[in-house]
């Protein structure tokens, strides 16, 4: 088994060179926005006006949407803003999982969150940022329930578009790197911040967060399904029927949260 800290440089090293195989031209120290679902453009133009060298990485989803975003960043943000708005193609599930770890921090968006998409990211270390905007929404409120599973929501959920644009400013420029030698002589770039710890924190603990443990989930959906057959059993009508909670079943999770204890 390898030490978490063995783990982690594998992780920085694989990162960097993925960094420079999709992005080759930029520095090494340019931060690395990120969104492979929708958009919440105006305020992702507002952040890369506010991180200078910074950079958005957008999908080509569809393609002929390129070229109006980037019509609307040059209207927007300028032609100097507008040239750090950089799209990718579309690529296949295991490699788009694969370069999620390239950005730095993902950006989600309001009206409708990342799903799917957001436990690719999480699952590939790079923190998510999210805002839960209308409370009456679940497509709203689902990368919100997706971080906090891991263990460290706190760290990636903001509750209105400037602490939205502030939180991810504040992270960006959190970011530091140094030069340290290995314990195989070998010089790496090693990252540092609280942006680079959080990541850290993600690939290390994934193995545990109950976002990604399937077994614990099935157990709690089947107590909900337990909980729905004795409401209907004990009252011979659908719990639909019961005004009282509108329906909805909660359930116990009866598993510690991290089977090791919260992390550091």
């Amino acid at each position: 088994r390898f030490s978490p800290e063995h783990i982690w440089s594998e992780e920085e090293r694989l990162r960097y060179s993925l960094r420079k195989e999709i992005f080759p031209d930029i520095p090494e120290d340019t931060v690395i926005f990120a969104c492979f679902s929708q958009s919440a453009f105006y305020h992702w133009l507002r952040i890369l006006q506010r991180v200078p060298g910074s950079i958005l990485w957008l999908l080509r989803f569809p393609s002929a949407g390129e070229e109006h975003l980037m019509r609307t960043a040059l209207a927007w943000g300028g032609t100097e803003v507008a040239s750090r708005v950089r799209f990718t193609d579309v690529a296949p599930k295991e490699t788009h999982i694969r370069r999620c770890r390239v950005a730095d921090l993902a950006l989600d968006t309001f009206q409708c969150n990342a799903h799917t998409t957001a436990t690719d990211v999480i699952w590939s270390g790079t923190p998510l940022l999210t805002l839960p905007k209308e409370p009456f929404k679940m497509c709203s409120r689902v990368a919100s329930s997706i971080v906090f599973a891991t263990g460290f929501g706190k760290s990636m959920v903001v509750y209105d578009e400037q602490s939205y644009e502030d939180r991810a400013v504040a992270l960006a420029n959190s970011i530091s790197y140094r030069l340290e030698e290995n314990d195989q002589g070998r010089v790496e770039r090693r990252g540092a911040g609280e942006l680079m710890e959080l990541r850290r924190n993600l690939i290390l603990h994934r193995d545990q967060m109950p976002l990604f443990d399937t077994p614990r989930w099935t157990r709690n959906f089947e107590k909900g399904l337990e909980e729905i057959w004795k409401r209907w059993a004990d009252s011979c009508h659908s719990p639909l029927s019961n005004l009282d909670d509108e329906g909805g079943v909660t359930i116990t999770d009866d598993d510690p949260f991290f089977s090791e204890g919260l992390p550091s």
